[in-house]
């Protein structure tokens, strides 16, 4: 997948932010709210990662392994999940090239409201919208949570919300979810178009998982069109390497889809896993992909600050 990479890309996304944001201060069961900027956390993570680093040959259980997994480019992964696992100690289902499983290091985790989280007494309340940073001990994951509502629930948030087309995601949340890849992930930028996958070197420690609530059945026992949940990742995907290259969300998306499609012939068994994030994103969203792409991190605190807030749906479950 080559994504030609910018200075000025990296430049925009290293403002030292230290505001404080109303977004998931009422996080009813969450252990710590978010008091800053996640990029700062994502970025502190990383570098204690990265003096500290902990790949292993042996394969660690895991409970609740994201469905239709899949890596984007090395280091960043996708899955379908609900959102309950425990994300300090899920583990990669298949290795890294070199035969390694490298630990997640940071998860975004993209949760319906109601959802019970593991570590918390109960659900999550009925408010959506909402962007909140844990993080484990020394070295430990970096976990970005994001609320947003369940697809029946989309057209009931007044325009005030800000939703960006396409997604189930605030401006804000997108953004946040941009700047936390942006820190989290060691991809070179040079003038050079080079596939960020072959120049990892040392940081081979970073491993970044996404997930969000996927369909109820996979390949290969139904055909899939579009998935909410798929949707909002790849947006999601698209808009960082957007922002880092300043390529088109077309350009960028085509790059992802050729990823897949050489892994899908590589790989029969890996198909199915494939398929379901396949042509998620309409080409009539790409303008509003973009929009946010061009936004910079210095521009996030003021729209924090602006942000109004968080919603309230009713117990759908």
């Amino acid at each position: 997948m080559h994504i030609p990479s910018y200075r000025a890309g990296r430049t925009r996304a290293t403002n030292k932010l230290t505001v404080n944001t109303s977004i998931g201060t009422s996080v009813d069961t969450a252990p710590i709210p978010l008091d800053g900027h996640p990029v700062r956390i994502a970025e502190q993570a990383r570098s204690r990662r990265l003096r500290n680093p902990k790949p292993t040959n042996q394969r660690q259980p895991s409970e609740s392994i994201p469905r239709a997994f899949c890596e984007v480019v090395r280091g960043l992964s996708i899955g379908f999940s609900s959102g309950t696992y425990n994300p300090h100690s899920i583990q990669p289902p298949r290795p890294t090239p070199t035969g390694e499983y490298i630990p997640f290091t940071h998860v975004i985790s993209i949760v319906y409201p109601y959802t019970h989280l593991f570590g918390c007494p109960g659900p999550l309340g009925g408010e959506i919208e909402r962007v909140w940073e844990t993080q484990g001990d020394a070295g430990g994951v970096s976990v970005l949570t994001v609320v947003v509502p369940p697809p029946a629930f989309l057209h009931l948030l007044p325009p005030e919300y800000n939703l960006v087309r396409g997604t189930s995601f605030t401006e804000v949340q997108l953004l946040l979810i941009r700047d936390f890849l942006t820190l989290a992930l060691p991809i070179p930028h040079t003038d050079d178009e080079i596939p960020p996958i072959t120049k990892f070197g040392n940081h081979d420690a970073v491993h970044v998982l996404i997930t969000a609530p996927g369909p109820s059945v996979l390949p290969p026992d139904v055909d899939i069109s579009v998935s909410q949940g798929a949707a909002d990742v790849i947006s999601a995907v698209a808009c960082y390497f957007s922002f880092i290259s300043r390529k088109r969300i077309r350009s960028v998306l085509h790059d992802i889809h050729y990823q897949f499609f050489l892994d899908f012939e590589r790989d029969l068994a890996y198909r199915h896993s494939l398929t379901p994030w396949m042509y998620q994103v309409d080409q009539e969203f790409h303008d509003s992909l973009e929009n946010v792409a061009k936004i910079s991190s210095g521009e996030v605190p003021g729209l924090i600050r602006r942000s109004p807030p968080p919603f309230y749906i009713p117990n759908y479950t």
